[in-house]
């Protein structure tokens, strides 16, 4: 018994094939190249709404320094208007509730 192989293509047919493999390599590069550009048009797109947004956060950021600021003033100053007041003041404002957790605190 012998194996039989199948004709060898003609010349017609192994160039129709090879048009069919060109055709088809070129289809895939061209897709290729589509999804490329909008990736990258999808990148650039992102990139600045990013780019916007951290700027809107650094601007957010930079205004809540500044209110930080005024506001650590405001206390600054209203430090240097307290006076100090003695212990036993302190304890004669102090509640009864207080006074057990403070007592309870100092047994441990």
């Amino acid at each position: 018994l012998r194996i039989r192989r199948p004709p060898r293509s003609t010349l017609d047919r192994s160039s129709a094939a090879s048009d069919v493999y060109k055709r088809q390599e070129e289809e895939i590069l061209k897709n290729s190249i589509r999804s490329l550009r909008k990736r990258i048009d999808f990148e650039r797109t992102n990139s600045k709404k990013t780019v916007e947004n951290l700027k809107n956060e650094l601007a957010q950021l930079q205004l809540q320094i500044k209110e930080a600021e005024q506001e650590n003033k405001l206390n600054a100053a209203k430090l240097k208007e307290l006076k100090p007041v003695s212990y036993t003041h302190l304890r004669a404002h102090e509640t009864l509730r207080y006074l057990v957790c403070r007592l309870l605190l100092e047994k441990k």
